[in-house]
Order: structure tokens, then C-alpha cells, then sequence
């Protein structure tokens, strides 16, 4: 930890030098081992000397000559935090630089290494590419993860559809590094995309094009509407009616066709009556 002062001088001739603030990195650990686009947190302890207090002091943190944490205030707890990620493997040389109001600097600086980061593998096994599907269909996802730095557990993994968009499947897979999910897919081409995201945010994917057809429609045939049209009631037939004309002359005494029809259900009464 290295202290900055500035010197002060009084008009009684006493000389006075101002107590720079503390800085102490604790976290990470000197030369700790991440990878590429890892995040890495780094956190330092500030402290006043003279008893002020600490959140009127500012830090600042530089990688290498270039700042990765912009100069902020220090919390009332006196924790000065930074968050970065490096996409470059290599050694750097991180340092915080914690500033008082005098501005007063004390300084603190921490080696960490970082390695190349091997990004995920995913192999699709089904659906098949080309694969022709029916949307009553639950389709079954089922690949294979790897990745050279994390388990295959820690990996994050997300199915799209171009046309459905994001899929309701788990987003883990096993420690064995297989993988199953499964989702109903509406009709349609899909472009299915697998994709896995390490720790480190380095992603790696596979995909497959199928294609998922619609039940077809059954339509009622004309017979059958026919069939289910109501049908009319009939009316029942009218009865007949006798009708009898009052002052028309017996049949019986005009023709003798008429006399033998009479003969044949009996005597015919007299005509004209008496």
C-alpha cells in the first residue's frame, strides 16, 4: 500500500502533514486464475486516519493504464467495490487509488491472471434436422453439453423458435452432461437454435430446421348437413265432408239407374214423401 501526502505549513511555523486515507485490496487473492469475459469483483477496505469520515473519500481503479472503474464515492461501510471482465488472457496489474478532500492518495495494487476461455459445445440429437413434425406433437429435445472450464451443470441453456420464440424448457443441464426438454411447437417451419452460456458468458449453439404440420380439418358432407336438417311436420289429412243440398230430387226418382242402385241396399223410400 503506498501513502501520498501533501505538505502544509502554519503560520506559527510548525509544520503539519496531512493523514492520507488506507486502501487494502483483500479480494481477489494475488495472482487468482479467471477467465476470459469472467466477471472478476474486486473489493478494498478504505479507512481514515484522523477519524473523518470515510464515504468523503473517493477510489478509483486502473488496470494496467487503463481506468475499468470510474472514480465514485466510498460507502459509509468503507468497502470500495469494482466489477470487470477482461477479453484478453494475459497478466494484469490492478490498482485502486482512494482520494480525501485534501486530496490525499493512498494507493493499493493486486496481480491477477487471466486464461483463454474455451467456449461451450452443444450437440442436438432431436429433433433430427429436416425432421417432419405434427403440432399435436410434443416435441422432445435431447443434447449433449460440454465446456473445458465448467461443469456441465453450470451451464445456461435456452431453445428459440423463429416462429415461437423462446421455449418453456429447463435451463439446466445434468451432471453427466446430458440434456432433455420438451414443448409443443404450432405449425409451421421452425429454425430450433440450442444455445449454452457458460460462467464466463462465452456462448456456443446447434441448430435444426423442422418442419410441423396442422391436423387436417374434417368438413360435413352435403348428405350429412341433410341429415341434421329438421324436418318438416305434415299435416294430418283433412276429413272429408258429405254434403247435402236441401230441394234437390231424389236420385232414385229421375233415373232407373239410380232406382237399381236402390234396389241393390234396399227399397227405395216414395218420392215425392207424403
Amino acid at each position: 500500500m503506498t501513502l501520498i501526502a501533501l505538505l502544509a505549513c502554519q503560520d506559527n511555523g510548525v509544520t503539519v502533514y496531512h493523514e492520507p486515507p488506507a486502501v487494502n485490496i483483500f479480494e481477489p487473492a494475488e495472482g487468482t486464475l479467471y477467465y476470459e469475459e469472467q466477471t472478476v469483483e474486486f473489493r478494498a477496505q478504505v479507512e481514515t486516519i484522523n477519524g473523518s469520515d470515510v464515504d468523503t473519500i473517493t477510489h478509483r481503479w486502473v488496470a494496467e493504464s487503463s481506468t475499468i472503474c470510474q472514480e465514485t464515492q466510498v460507502p459509509a461501510d468503507g468497502i470500495a467495490t469494482c466489477s470487470s471482465s477482461f477479453d484478453t488472457a494475459g497478466e494484469y496489474k490492478v490498482t485502486v487509488t482512494a482520494t480525501d478532500p485534501r486530496l490525499d492518495r493512498a494507493t493499493d495494487t493486486v496481480v491477477i491472471n487471466i486464461a483463454y476461455n474455451n467456449p461451450p459445445e452443444v450437440t442436438l440429437h432431436e429433433p433430427l434436422d429436416g425432421e417432419v413434425l405434427q403440432s399435436t406433437d410434443l416435441v422432445v429435445f435431447l443434447a449433449t453439453l460440454a465446456d473445458a472450464e465448467d461443469e456441465a451443470d453450470q451451464l445456461e441453456v435456452q431453445i428459440s423458435s423463429s416462429q415461437d420464440g423462446v421455449l418453456a424448457v429447463p435451463d439446466k443441464g445434468m451432471t453427466s452432461g446430458d440434456y432433455s426438454g420438451s414443448a409443443y411447437l404450432t405449425g409451421g417451419s421452425h429454425l430450433l437454435t440450442v444455445q449454452v452460456t457458460d460462467t464466463a458468458g462465452k456462448t456456443g449453439q446447434a441448430t435444426a430446421t423442422v418442419r410441423v404440420n396442422d391436423p387436417p380439418i374434417r368438413q360435413r358432407s352435403s348428405s350429412a348437413q341433410t341429415r341434421l336438417a329438421p324436418e318438416r311436420a305434415s299435416s294430418p289429412p283433412s276429413p272429408r265432408r258429405r254434403s247435402i243440398r236441401r230441394g234437390t230430387p231424389s236420385p232414385t226418382a229421375t233415373t232407373g239407374t239410380s232406382t237399381e242402385r236402390c234396389t241393390r241396399r234396399g227399397p227405395c223410400p216414395p218420392w215425392p214423401p207424403a
